[in-house]
């Protein structure tokens, strides 16, 4: 099953950015609770898949619900927006500005300093402040079910190393169901990119709106062993 979030597509609820990642969870835990509800539908065989904040959602519904039997995480973070953020501005300054590395660093920590401004004076919308303030690692020690972690190594919004650092995470808790695969020249959406930055996004959904088979693939075998 796959559903529009609130205030996308023909989803009500109020404007996307007013909802927190905490709330965005609990749309989750409703679709479960419909698909539960289905005679068809194996209820000892639910599973989820999130890409980006989707993937950390889906670790905050498999750290509180035992029934959750698999998940994949797809291009998840590890830290908290604000190293998300200084992250971003970093990558795109790098790839778009010939800058000494001194000239870089001078750069992301002006942006992160008009961020910080901003935010105090109460212009950051209730998705963007819970998305500064969330720390995924407590959620992972608790997922306890098999995980397939997938990352884009030319992925302009979250370093693909996150994808270490969750499984890190979760293997601490004595699971040891956790999978990592770095997919060479994938960028952020999960696309063949060699480049991976954020103004290529567009240009690349022109030739396609679909997953590689490829990374399918991966998905289908994984979920169709841990199911």
């Amino acid at each position: 099953m796959r559903m529009d979030d609130q205030g996308i597509g023909c989803s009500q609820g109020g404007p996307f950015e007013d909802i927190t990642i905490q709330e965005r969870a609990e749309d989750a835990r409703a679709g479960l609770k419909y698909l539960r509800k289905r005679q068809e539908i194996d209820q000892n065989r639910l599973g989820i898949l999130g890409a980006s904040e989707g993937a950390n959602i889906a670790a905050i519904i498999a750290a509180s619900d035992p029934s959750i039997r698999a998940i994949v995480m797809m291009a998840g973070s590890a830290t908290n927006g604000w190293k998300i953020k200084e992250y971003q501005y970093r990558y795109e300054i790098k790839r778009e500005e010939k800058l000494t590395n001194e000239d870089i660093e001078h750069e992301v920590t002006i942006k992160m300093r008009s961020l910080r401004q901003a935010v105090r004076e109460g212009k950051g919308s209730p998705w963007f402040n819970s998305f500064l303030e969330y720390m995924p690692l407590p959620t992972a020690t608790k997922v306890a079910c098999p995980v397939l972690i997938l990352h884009g190594d030319k992925d302009a919004h979250v370093p693909f190393e996150h994808a270490h650092f969750l499984a890190q995470a979760m293997r601490s808790q004595s699971n040891d169901q956790v999978s990592v695969k770095i997919l060479k020249d994938y960028n952020h959406p999960l696309l063949k990119d060699s480049d991976g930055r954020r103004s290529r996004y567009k240009e690349l959904l022109k030739d396609t709106n679909q997953l590689s088979e490829e990374l399918l693939v991966i998905i289908f075998d994984w979920f169709s062993t841990n199911l």
